[in-house]
């Protein structure tokens, strides 16, 4: 069994037969055939569904795959098969009974191997069954009885709503599928039996292999009589991409893996859809553990609105205040991510109504309100996680943030007390202190905050900003050689930043070094073309350099900017007047 493992080392699990009512008795014997070379490629304990939406015929169709099937098993000792062939808008009269009868008689033959050896059955037929629209529960429960007295425990199948209440569906230890699809077809049933196949792969895949939770699921293979393809699974089936001829099987048995780049979004699609199936079975909290591991799943590769959305199905079904407030905090965090503010700031106001924890849902409406330049705002939420003390947000982090949000107010003195009560010292600490005892006028001990959080090892995309204001420093203190050394290194960190080349335009300038001046100061309006001044100091370093008319030009552009710079004005009157006293004229 299973000598030549398919797709590497994973056998297949599950097969998916999708059988043609129109195919005739030759055309059957060739099909069934071909399959019977399939089932040696799968895994010692195999499950073999039966798709097949025409109600004529069914039970003799499934009747012939289950006859091929123990056929194999007698020829093999190990494997055990589980056959579960779908019937639709069957009845139970005499007729159906004896149907039944004859097809469930073919399991027997195992069923007293088992007794004899006292082992499991290696042959059972386990149906599901979608009854007429109109039965009630009261006529489901006793057909329950019938196939258990076979041993083939039932599944049903409802279109949009269930007659059996979840806990008969628990009691009775049935599977109940739910197709909210009007009319029954083969691509619904498929569906359904992909969204269920997949939902337990990841089921069992979070107490075995949480870190794997997007990866392909449990090995299965579809196999569709109408075309004579099989496809590497339900995903492939649906669009319709196979591997190739079910009668050139064995090549296919070779090939390697199939590709699995596809299988996060069958993941999501699957387990979405899975919502009114959980409530049918009784299975929600088992569908919130699924909805909150994929929400964080999601989030981890970088997919945050698929993250939103299963979180967002997590709170749904969840059932205590604790899961909705857990479901609605990730919910808002993977709309922070995205930028969708509104939509984050509603699920953090909802779930700071189930949370324990307020604290910590203030603390993100925060960091909502500094990304929104809402300051003001921001320093109320923090003030108020602050007071709430959360256990759920580092203190310190709450302080830097609060700090943070009075810096950009333009409150620096109570962004300094804020910053001093923060226990560890960090890059970004010292750099916020520093901001602080700049706008404050305490130059030279912003230029020793600077310095230290320099030391402290700042992270890369910070590393301008700290030398920008060491040189601010610099250049306030008058050390402007130190000042152009400090953007130097600026603009080697981030050498896109407008900021630094302004700068140092303006530092270069107050040396004398009139070229370099203006190199910076073009490469400053290089990025930011719209910048007036930048122009205009352009024209001053020009005029210092005595080339008068390119000083003009340089002032006529920057007035076309903005007509509002005078001094520009009026070094154009001045050259104007010195080009024409060198001239002789006037």
């Amino acid at each position: 069994m299973n000598a030549k493992a398919p797709f590497g080392a994973q056998p297949i699990e599950i097969l998916i037969v999708r059988l043609d009512p129109g195919s005739g008795p030759g055309d059957r014997r060739r099909f069934l055939r071909c399959l019977d070379s399939v089932l040696s490629r799968l895994n010692w304990r195999g499950h073999v569904f039966l798709v097949d939406e025409s109600a004529d015929g069914q039970i003799d169709r499934a009747r012939e795959v289950v006859q091929t099937i123990a056929e194999f098993l007698g020829a093999e000792t190990l494997p055990t098969m589980h056959v579960h062939p779908f019937v639709c808008g069957h009845g139970f009269g005499q007729c159906e009974t004896d149907d039944w009868e004859r097809l469930l008689a073919i399991t027997e033959p195992f069923q007293k191997e088992a007794y004899e050896h006292q082992s499991e059955v290696r042959l059972m037929v386990l149906p599901i069954i979608a009854p007429r629209s109109s039965v009630s529960s009261d006529e489901i429960l006793p057909l329950v009885g019938f196939f258990r007295a076979r041993l083939a425990k039932p599944s049903f199948y409802f279109h949009g709503e269930s007659p059996l209440a979840p806990e008969a569906v628990i009691a009775n230890e049935l599977r109940i599928y739910i197709d909210p699809a009007i009319e029954l077809s083969g691509e619904g049933i498929v569906a359904q039996l992909r969204a269920n196949h997949v939902f337990e792969s990841v089921l069992e895949r979070l107490e075995a292999e949480p870190s794997a939770l997007l990866g392909p699921c449990r090995r299965h293979l579809v196999i569709d009589e109408r075309d004579g393809h099989v496809y590497a699974c339900f995903s492939q089936w649906e669009s319709g991409n196979p591997l190739g001829s079910l009668e050139s099987v064995e090549g296919l048995f070779e090939a390697g893996p199939q590709p699995a780049e596809a299988c996060a979004g069958c993941i999501d699609r699957s387990c979405r859809s899975m919502r009114e199936n959980l409530e049918a079975n009784g299975k929600t909290e088992e569908g919130r553990q699924v909805s909150m591991a994929l929400a964080v799943a999601f989030a981890e590769a970088g997919e945050h609105a698929n993250g939103a959305v299963h979180a967002r199905m997590a709170f749904e079904l969840a059932r205590t205040d604790a899961d909705r407030s857990a479901a609605l905090l990730h919910e808002g965090l993977c709309h922070m991510s995205l930028m969708n503010l509104d939509q984050a700031e509603a699920a953090l106001t909802e779930g700071a109504a189930y949370s324990s924890d307020p604290g910590l849902f203030a603390y993100h409406l925060g960091r909502i309100g500094m990304t929104r330049q809402d300051y003001a705002g921001a320093v109320y939420r923090f003030e108020e996680a602050l007071a709430l003390e959360s256990p759920g947000v580092p203190r310190d982090d709450v302080l830097f943030n609060l700090a943070a949000s009075y810096v950009n107010l333009g409150e620096f003195e109570r962004g300094r007390l804020n910053l001093d009560r923060i226990e560890e010292a960090s890059a970004p600490v010292r750099f916020y202190q520093g901001l602080c005892d700049l706008g404050g006028g305490r130059t030279e001990p912003a230029l020793e905050n600077f310095r230290e959080a320099l030391a402290l090892n700042p992270a890369p995309e910070d590393l301008s900003r700290v030398y920008f204001y060491m040189g601010s420093c610099l250049k306030d203190l008058g050390r402007y050689d130190e000042a152009i050394a400090a953007l130097e290194m600026a603009v080697k960190a981030d050498p896109n930043e407008y900021a630094n080349y302004n700068l140092m335009g303006f530092c270069f300038y107050q040396t004398k070094r009139y070229e370099k001046a203006i190199e910076a100061l073009y490469s400053a309006v290089k990025i930011n073309p719209a910048s007036a001044i930048d122009y205009a100091s352009i024209g001053s370093n020009l005029r210092e350099l005595g080339r008068y008319e390119d000083a003009i030009a340089m002032y006529n552009m920057a007035l076309s900017i903005d007509p509002g710079l005078g001094f520009a004005r009026e070094n154009i009157v001045k050259l104007k007047k010195a080009l024409g006293i060198e001239r002789g004229e006037g």
